[in-house]
């Protein structure tokens, strides 16, 4: 009778497959995926490296790591993904949070901290999963947040990430086509978007992971990566109070196209801030 795999020999199998097709994060890959099957935590299973595993999980793991190999993204394999000490659910539905989208919730919050709103009222363009909205709800206690998205799909999964936050009763949902559902007038103090802003012509070389597995209306920023920028910075004044921010995500190598849309559209204060790599990830601008 073969001896059960143990969770040193299944994680060696498994970071060997995934290395052959030339993932660079392998070894994590394994044990994430380890640690999902087992339903434990990944310092649990790198500890306990000697128990075995049954037939059964050994099978349902290497049927993941095959779909991991084939470039399914790990997040949707696992059906969730951390952000700013938040768990949310992640499907096709969105696009999957990035970590460094947390520079904009920080430099949203840092805004607010500094401010003298007592019950702000923040509007989040283009949700998809509802991270940013959830995130500045959980970390602004008394925070007003609307989150819209044009894809009900999307919407739809926000709601379910908000029902599982019992810190989100303050964020309320619209489908819409950025501000276009809502009425012109100082109604808001910060409006935050991570908008599509990869060009058209860009989608082709991105990683499988995000090309074909994040929705495209979520990723294409049109013929320059831009269009969306362009929407919203021609109504955002109108829908701020003074004083208003508005801030954005960015692709590292282009703050400068948008930095020259939000002062065109008549804001000040103008700066970009710079995620924990190094590249610039964030303008932001007061009304």
């Amino acid at each position: 009778m073969t001896a059960p795999l143990t969770h040193r020999a299944a994680l060696a199998l498994a970071t060997h497959r995934l290395e052959l097709a030339d993932l660079e994060a392998a070894a994590h890959d394994a044990v994430a995926l380890l640690a999902h099957v087992l339903g434990r935590r990944r310092a649990e299973v790198l500890l306990d490296d000697t128990a075995p595993l049954s037939p059964e999980v050994a099978a349902r793991l290497s049927r993941l790591v095959e779909r991991r190999a084939r470039r399914e993204p790990l997040q949707h394999m696992i059906g969730s993904v951390g952000f700013h000490d938040v768990v949310l659910n992640v499907d096709r539905r969105a696009l999957i949070p990035r970590a460094e989208t947390e520079t904009l919730v920080c430099a949203v919050l840092d805004w607010l901290e500094r401010g003298a709103v007592s019950r702000p009222r923040i509007l989040d363009l283009g949700t998809g999963t509802g991270a940013i909205a959830i995130a500045i709800a959980n970390a602004a206690p008394g925070s007003r947040v609307v989150a819209s998205d044009v894809s009900r799909d999307a919407a739809e999964l926000a709601r379910v990430n908000v029902t599982r936050s019992a810190t989100t009763q303050s964020v309320a949902l619209v489908v819409g086509d950025w501000l276009a559902p809502f009425r012109a007038g100082a109604d808001f103090d910060v409006i935050v978007s991570n908008p599509p802003y990869v060009t058209t012509e860009e989608l082709a070389s991105l990683a499988p992971e995000v090309r074909d597995h994040d929705p495209r209306r979520a990723l294409d920023g049109g013929s320059d990566g831009l269009g969306p920028y362009r929407v919203i910075c021609d109504a955002a004044a109108r829908h701020l109070r003074r004083a208003g921010l508005l801030a954005f995500e960015v692709a590292a190598d282009r703050p400068g196209p948008v930095m020259e849309l939000v002062a065109h559209a008549g804001f000040r204060r103008i700066e970009c801030r710079e995620d924990l790599g190094g590249r610039p990830r964030v303008v932001l601008g007061e009304r």
